[in-house]
């Protein structure tokens, strides 16, 4: 298992080894796309799809490492969400960095927020949300109400759910109440009924009076056209 390990992590971004010295590596028979297709490894070097497969594995990997190897992985993720110029696998590489708590990836996570790939901008709330971490709500209560991108809102908002209860966390949430597209509107309802056990249906109204500490009136029976809608699981 170090083997592959190694191996990933030093053709991953082209960082430490170079295209040519790449090429020329065996096909191991540990790799797990290992097809009888080595000649193809030896002159081209590894797929898109293996380096990203191979990287999201370094994730998986994380809780078995050992403390020195789990720092200097983290670090080399973080240098690839920086460096690495396919953003398929930067967006790789940050979702990998969600099994990583060290400064080393918080660091390159507040990178990720402002990748100008969407997905990699995706892959940075779905690690904040895995850690969970001092910094995380904060980094996606930014994500709710600055990013432009609906996708990118809705998976902010969606990680948010996910948290405990805190007001820092309920408050974050509201951003999304504001938000004009209807899709945020509705994720932020469901995740503020994960985080609160509350449930005022998709009445936006009642939600911000008990966000403020008031008693908003109990939500009447949902219409049929809001179950259809999805307000209401």
């Amino acid at each position: 298992m170090r083997k592959w390990i190694l191996l990933a992590s030093t053709g991953l971004f082209f960082l430490n080894v170079g295209c040519s010295q790449l090429s020329t590596m065996p096909a191991p028979s540990f790799w797990p796309f290992h097809t009888d297709r080595s000649d193809d490894l030896k002159r081209y070097g590894p797929t898109l799809d293996q380096r990203e497969e191979a990287t999201l594995s370094l994730g998986r990997q994380a809780a078995s490492m050992a403390p020195e190897e789990y720092a200097r992985l983290a670090h080399e993720l973080s240098v690839g969400v920086e460096n690495e110029p396919n953003s398929r696998l930067r967006a790789a590489a940050v979702r990998a960095l969600g099994h990583f708590d060290t400064p080393d990836t918080i660091a390159a996570l507040k990178i990720a927020m402002h990748d100008g790939d969407s997905r990699v901008r995706i892959a940075a709330c779905e690690s904040w949300q895995n850690l969970k971490t001092a910094d995380s709500t904060a980094a996606l209560a930014e994500m709710i109400g600055g990013d432009t991108n609906v996708d990118v809102r809705l998976a902010a908002t969606r990680a948010l759910g996910d948290f405990a209860a805190s007001r820092t966390v309920i408050e974050s949430l509201e951003l999304g109440l504001d938000d004009p597209d209807p899709a945020i509107q509705h994720e932020t309802v469901l995740s503020l009924k994960k985080v609160t056990g509350k449930d005022y249906g998709g009445d936006l109204a009642a939600w911000r009076t008990f966000i403020a500490g008031g008693e908003p009136v109990a939500a009447p029976t949902p219409s049929l056209a809001d179950r259809l809608m999805g307000w209401v699981r």
